[in-house]
């Protein structure tokens, strides 16, 4: 569908510019491979450097681009180059040992691993996450006690090198817009680097607690 509405763009001689965040290495093509003039996309969010990022595509808009940094100030230096390098190494690799375990998570929550849960799905919102729907409405509380027995409350940012522990946070603005009643039975699960044992042990026990 994206290939369909670049191509159009193009016919028109109305040149585009993708956000490809969050879709680098999980989709088979990003925009510039789609037919965009260029695409951009955070090497933070690829266990890179705070502050880079990438821009993909056409020849002439790169080199446009790179006449505008002209001085050494504005240059990425080589040691930032070399940590998104190592990032872009790294990154396809955590994001299937990642998936994984939701995998695993997925089939142990619906598989009555903790009984208060009644049910659990995986959902592509930015990260591969787990939307864990309670029986009763502790959403809230589960989230407070989470954080206590060291989980994080909210994203540093998505994917960051810097997200180690899992993410126990509230569903989205647009998820909790679409299903108000879900905001109290509903909870949002992101491993990051964590393995399934301890999202479960943080589960229960923050359960346990209320």
């Amino acid at each position: 569908m994206l290939a369909d509405v670049l191509a159009t763009l193009r016919a028109a001689g109305v040149p585009a510019l993708t956000d490809d965040n969050y879709a680098v290495m999980k989709v088979a093509r990003i925009g510039c491979e789609c037919g965009a003039n260029v695409s951009t996309f955070s090497c933070f969010k690829l266990f890179g450097p705070e502050g880079v990022g990438a821009v993909v595509g056409d020849a002439d808009v790169i080199n446009r681009i790179r006449a505008t940094l002209y001085s050494g100030g504005s240059q990425i230096q080589g040691a930032q180059a070399l940590e998104v390098l190592r990032g872009l190494v790294f990154a396809p690799v955590m994001h299937a040992v990642q998936a994984g375990v939701s995998e695993r998570l997925l089939a142990l929550l619906n598989g009555g691993a903790v009984p208060e849960v009644k049910s659990a799905v995986i959902a592509n919102a930015q990260s591969k996450v787990l939307i864990v729907e309670f029986h009763q409405p502790i959403a809230a509380r589960v989230l407070e006690e989470a954080q206590k027995r060291g989980a994080l409350p909210y994203p540093v940012g998505a994917e960051s090198k810097y997200e180690i522990p899992p993410l126990f946070y509230r569903l989205s603005g647009t998820f909790r817009q679409a299903n108000p009643q879900s905001e109290h039975c509903a909870i949002r699960i992101n491993p990051n680097r964590s393995g399934e044992e301890t999202v479960l042990r943080i589960l229960r026990e923050s359960i346990a607690s209320i």
